[in-house]
């Protein structure tokens, strides 16, 4: 009966061991996911959007027709990331993920001022030389220090009506994602 009783518990340890290996690896085994196939296709530094033409194909489904979303893939290993955005919208949304998709940092209209949004992402080396020349930085822009170098930003406006629809995907166009500029140094 002993016997019987390590035999159950040996398996029921090697079918819990199995189950958690296959959910670790499913994300590396599956590069066709919605993020895994929005980051290797989103340009460099630039908003695009998932309705147009050329990245119809990235769409995932089911998308809310009131709710236009823009994508922005970004490498931190040549310098800092600076987003500005205007959007003109009662509800926007950016969120900051990880190459492999993870969430990692989320912002709102809530933390604009008056609709506009200046946000410069950094890693850890270009936070900490911020720290030592603090008048390096703008004051009005937010900064971000992210624990790592590439990733991408999904950015999403709400239109209330299809009538505004068009004037929030020019909004989304017309944000800028692109790297910061060097300040000006002084004499």
């Amino acid at each position: 009966m002993i016997r019987i009783a390590l035999w159950a518990v040996a398996l029921l340890l090697m079918a819990a061991a199995v189950h958690i290996a296959v959910i670790l690896w499913i994300p590396r085994l599956a590069p066709a996911s919605a993020f895994g196939v929005l980051y290797q296709n989103a340009p460099d530094n630039k908003v695009a959007l998932l309705e147009s033409a050329e990245t119809a194909a990235l769409r995932p489904p089911f998308l809310d027709p009131y709710l236009p979303i823009g994508v922005c893939r970004f490498d931190l290993q040549g310098g800092p990331l600076r987003i500005e955005a205007n959007l003109d919208s009662p509800y926007w949304a950016f969120s900051i993920h990880r190459a492999n998709g993870a969430y990692f940092y989320g912002l709102t209209h809530a933390a604009a001022i008056d609709g506009k949004l200046s946000l410069e992402l950094r890693d850890p080396g270009q936070t900490r030389e911020l720290t030592v020349n603090p008048d390096a930085g703008p004051s009005d822009i937010v900064q971000l220090s992210v624990p790592f170098t590439q990733g991408y930003i999904i950015i999403r406006a709400l239109a209330q009506t299809p009538s505004l629809r068009p004037g929030v995907v020019e909004a989304l166009r017309a944000t800028v994602c692109a790297p910061a500029a060097e300040p000006a140094k002084a004499s």
